[in-house]
């Protein structure tokens, strides 16, 4: 998969339910991933983001490794589906073959390795919704990858990419709803 959408073309529909927001401590670092849960699973939070001229939903999130992340580990900017193999709707991978391809889709802020992911689930922050939060999380901005067949104004989903996670077009077989959607076409 050769194609990419600019972050600023990326506009993510948070589908994991209300943003909450409940009384947290103050967050210094969205970028971490561990083992011990520091929030309720589901806390959100949203930012504004003036570079790409509107409002982020932070979600936290138990994220685990399956196949591909307990080998590989999970980039910074990676894109996760919900685990298929549990009842925790705050579950998710970086595993394509192990996520619901067409359910909510979450970014990873931060980086996980193999090594993390194989001694136990991870817990942290995931962008699950609106525009592109460069201005909080300065490594999100650049290119996500697609299937090559995203065009303007395209809802999206999920592929599964034989590896990491990547951005795809919904098409008329698909179940559930957009995810996001691509406010250009891929290049």
């Amino acid at each position: 998969m050769a194609s990419t959408l600019d972050d600023a073309y990326v506009l993510l529909k948070d589908n994991f339910g209300p943003v909450l927001m409940s009384h947290m401590k103050a967050i210094t670092d969205y970028t971490t991933y561990g083992t011990t849960q520091l929030y309720p699973l589901g806390t959100s939070i949203t930012v504004h983001d003036a570079t790409n001229g509107g409002m982020a939903i932070l979600r936290y999130l138990k994220v685990t490794g399956g196949t591909e992340g307990n080998a590989n580990g999970m980039a910074a900017k990676g894109i996760c589906g919900l685990k298929t193999s549990t009842k925790n709707a705050y579950e998710v991978t970086p595993d394509g073959g192990e996520a619901l391809l067409n359910g909510p889709i979450a970014v990873a802020l931060g980086a996980v390795t193999g090594t993390a992911f194989t001694a136990a689930s991870q817990y942290g922050w995931f962008w699950t919704g609106g525009v592109c939060p460069v201005d909080t999380i300065a490594g999100l901005g650049g290119n996500y990858a697609t299937d090559e067949n995203v065009g303007a104004g395209s809802g999206m989903d999920m592929v599964d990419n034989s590896g990491p996670i990547a951005f795809g077009i919904v098409a008329a077989a698909d179940v559930g709803i957009p995810s996001a959607f691509s406010l250009s076409a891929d290049a």
